[in-house]
């Protein structure tokens, strides 16, 4: 059963309704268990899929606070051997991910979603897929290549998912979001002319009149490219948007009638992460950036809030850099209490703070050649803030 967290008793309307898919274990694919599939594209198994998609669940159910509560969730997955011997807790999980096992719990899903335009949906799906349309993809479920129907059945388009949740005259949920974890390349050895043959989640409507949403798609990959893991550490894309949610992406929202600032990942303030994880990715493993955003953005809608002020890296160099060896660096924060000070030494120096007002200073013994120096900063995440301090002889 894939139902695996239910509050509909205690919340009739509204909520977040979320379905998750994992799947690393392909029987019919090279590797596989089951029968060779007529044409498994050179694809295998995966080392890192289900249990990404565990630890979204995790974080989800266990760690986020919506905005919206979440009533469902959903769960496939469908993990390796090695991923059970790493992450004992997948085998209470495990299920069956074929195709028609996702079709059902879609369905379900999309009737929660259907109760009210008050509400929020979320999809997650991390395993194999192909592109053969430039920003559309068929997601591979289990049974993929199991000689059952044509080639593609086991296929679904992830466009008919996106637009099977588009309001047609009735109500759905207005506030969507979609993660997408998979490479997006086109196969090898397919030919121009295949008719696909592909399974359809939904019946697709035309957005009524009035039922517009807010549906943001998160990619693992760009068009055309691949998408990357760490075996025994999960997807680079799970790991870079779960610590982005965890507070890395965090932004202030409002500020409390006692002025306090509230710190939350928005769509928005979550895009711009993960586009700098991408790039630092690509830089630290020479691989192509990846991340990317698409959908339809009628504002900036809150994921999750935070309850506490996301931490901020913050550089401090000096100029000239001959003053670096010679300064103590103290930072106070708005009130003007000590947060931290540190003695002279070679280079820039890194902080990691919480996110607010700061005041940066720097101290020299006395016979130093050069004076002390003070700057007021506001440390807003998520990006590095270098800070460069001027001081005079």
């Amino acid at each position: 059963m894939s139902l695996v967290f239910d509050k509909r008793a205690e919340r009739k309307t509204g909520g977040t309704h979320a379905l998750i898919v994992g799947i690393s274990s392909y029987p019919h694919l090279l590797g596989g268990r089951g029968p060779l599939a007529r044409q498994p594209f050179n694809l295998g198994q995966l080392s890192s899929a289900a249990r990404s998609a565990f630890d979204f669940y995790r974080w989800l159910v266990e760690e986020a606070v919506l905005p919206e509560p979440l009533v469902t969730c959903r769960l496939l997955l469908a993990p390796s051997e090695i991923e059970l011997a790493q992450v004992p807790e997948l085998h209470g999980h495990a299920t069956s991910c074929g195709v028609n096992d996702f079709v059902q719990a879609a369905s379900d899903w999309h009737q929660d979603a259907s109760m009210s335009d008050e509400g929020k949906t979320i999809f997650f799906f991390v395993g194999h897929a192909f592109q053969f349309v430039r920003d559309d993809d068929l997601l591979l479920f289990q049974d993929f290549g199991n000689g059952i129907g044509p080639l593609f059945r086991s296929a679904v388009s992830f466009s008919n998912i996106f637009n099977g949740l588009a309001a047609g005259e009735g109500p759905m949920a207005r506030n969507q979001l979609y993660f997408v974890d998979c490479s997006r390349n086109r196969p090898h050895g397919v030919p121009e002319n295949v008719s696909f043959g592909a399974t359809s989640a939904f019946d697709v409507f035309l957005e009524g009149a009035g039922h517009r949403r807010s549906a943001a798609v998160f990619h693992s990959a760009q068009p055309g490219e691949m998408a990357y893991a760490i075996p025994g550490e999960g997807t680079l894309f799970t790991s870079a948007l779960l610590k982005g949610l965890r507070g890395g992406a965090g932004a202030p929202v409002m500020e409390t009638d006692g002025g306090r600032t509230e710190y939350a990942v928005t769509v928005n303030s979550l895009a711009q992460w993960m586009s700098l994880e991408s790039s630092r990715l690509s830089h630290d493993l020479n691989i192509l950036p990846g991340f990317t955003m698409s959908g339809q953005l009628m504002r900036d809608p809150v994921i999750a809030l935070l309850k506490q002020a996301p931490r901020v890296e913050l550089e401090v160099e000096f100029e000239p850099p001959e003053a670096a060896p010679l300064a103590r660096i103290r930072i106070d924060d708005a009130e003007g209490a000590p947060v931290v000070e540190t003695p002279a030494a070679l280079g820039p120096r890194r902080f990691h703070l919480p996110a607010g007002l700061y005041i940066v200073s720097a101290h020299f013994e006395p016979g130093a050649p050069f004076k002390g120096a003070r700057l007021v900063t506001a440390l807003v995440p998520p990006r590095l803030w270098r800070l460069k301090l001027k001081v005079h002889k």
